[in-house]
């Protein structure tokens, strides 16, 4: 009897174990099926710019996970959204500001530069918002005095710079001038030359340069403060919905079917939300907000952000 017992609590190990291998067979399997799969990236962005310095890291931790990437230069934001939107490939990803680019193509009757806004079309998103500098050494609240005429650099489109300079002119009861700029690497050269007095500049300059003492930022667009910065609204004791405004950041695919959408969208989400990842890292790096959303949120977040941009424009 004793000797039968054994016997069946043998029988029981080996199907144990002959259950635990199977699990571990079929979990490989699951990581096999993405092991290999072709993505095509397209880099939207200037090459040396911030956007592409981040794309350079994310394919890091893609291809780590097995993905095989093809990576093609997009020069710039839109240009690199049209490409996107125009390539019929499988498997197709780009990462940029859709919600403002497609409202900025609604104002003027253009088509969308990025045309894929479906569900299964968004796979992770990121805040960042905008940092109030000036040249270090200046004390950065004179900027908030009434009477100024300061130079202010901004770089959101002749509409939007307009917007933020007539505003901050009612309210500080000044006469400020806007100094326009095409790239955020230009606002902080105006600060330090002195061709301009003050910027609202991204938070991922205007924290490498603080760290650098080329210039002071106290102040951000973010409601709650960050990345050792005040509210800007708070500061300028201003409802305007402006001072609040964040910068959504998009990762888009198409041309793929409903598992692969899926297995994408939650592998890159957990790798922008992990602080050890190359992306995590370099979101941390630029001051950015890695946001760990599902795709349904995703699309709620772009329809969101696109409305506040439409706003903003008007």
């Amino acid at each position: 009897m004793l000797k039968y017992e054994k016997q069946i609590k043998q029988e029981e190990r080996i199907r144990m174990k002959i259950n635990i291998l199977s699990i571990m067979f079929a979990f490989m399997l699951s990581i096999s099926a993405s092991a290999g799969e072709k993505i095509t990236m397209i880099l939207a962005g200037s090459p040396g710019g911030t956007f592409n310095a981040f794309n350079a890291e994310l394919i890091k931790d893609l291809e780590k996970a097995g993905y095989e990437v093809d990576a093609r230069p997009g020069e710039s934001m839109v240009k690199g959204g049209q490409i996107y939107s125009d390539l019929d490939k499988k498997n197709v990803f780009v990462f940029l500001p859709s919600s403002q680019l497609n409202a900025e193509d609604d104002l003027v009757g253009r088509e969308h530069t990025v045309n894929t806004t479906e569900k299964h079309n968004f796979m992770f998103g990121v805040v960042n918002y905008k940092s109030l500098c000036v040249k270090s050494g200046t004390d950065l609240n004179t900027v908030f005095n009434k009477g100024n005429v300061l130079k202010i650099g901004m770089n959101e489109g002749e509409r939007i710079n307009d917007k933020y300079v007539e505003r901050w002119n009612k309210v500080t009861k000044s006469k400020n001038i806007m100094v326009p700029y095409n790239s955020s690497g230009k606002q902080i050269k105006g600060l330090v030359t002195g061709d301009i007095d003050v910027t609202l500049v991204n938070e991922a300059k205007a924290l490498r340069f603080s760290k650098e003492g080329l210039v002071t930022c106290n102040y951000t667009t973010n409601p709650n403060g960050g990345n050792g910065f005040d509210p800007l609204a708070s500061k300028i004791n201003d409802s305007w919905f402006g001072w609040n405004y964040e910068y959504l950041l998009l990762g888009h695919l198409k041309n793929s079917d409903a598992e692969f959408s899926k297995r994408f969208h939650k592998v890159v989400t957990d790798i922008i939300n992990d602080p050890t990842s190359n992306a995590g890292k370099k979101i941390a790096k630029n001051g950015w907000f890695a946001q760990d959303l599902s795709q349904k949120d995703l699309k709620k977040k772009y329809k969101k952000v696109y409305k506040a941009t439409s706003k903003l424009l008007k």
